[in-house]
């Protein structure tokens, strides 16, 4: 049996940063240079995280429209919301209002 993904925190980020590294760098950086990344990100993350999971855990995408959702026995104990904000941006000041 696989351990829970998700007991706190840390071990989301852990998987998060895991489904990241499965991506090719050149993919990832055309995600990033060419438009709204999170959803691709998101998908990948939410694929990693369905492989890993427990029998009694799940997995969705845009539930009650949040991003990226993780339960235990039903019930959504993780909820992200992904945003995506290139370094390039920082330097404009509009972005920071």
């Amino acid at each position: 049996m696989r351990s829970m993904i998700y007991h706190d925190a840390d071990s989301v980020m852990s998987h998060f940063q895991d489904a990241i590294h499965y991506m090719h760098a050149d993919d990832l950086a055309f995600l990033l240079a060419t438009g709204k990344s999170e959803l691709e990100i998101r998908t990948q993350i939410a694929l990693h995280l369905n492989r890993e999971k427990d029998f009694n855990q799940s997995v969705a995408r845009e539930w009650n429209r949040h991003d990226l959702t993780l339960f235990h026995n039903g019930l959504p104990v993780v909820v992200v919301e992904g945003k995506s904000w290139l370094h390039a941006d920082a330097v404009n000041e509009k972005k920071l209002m």
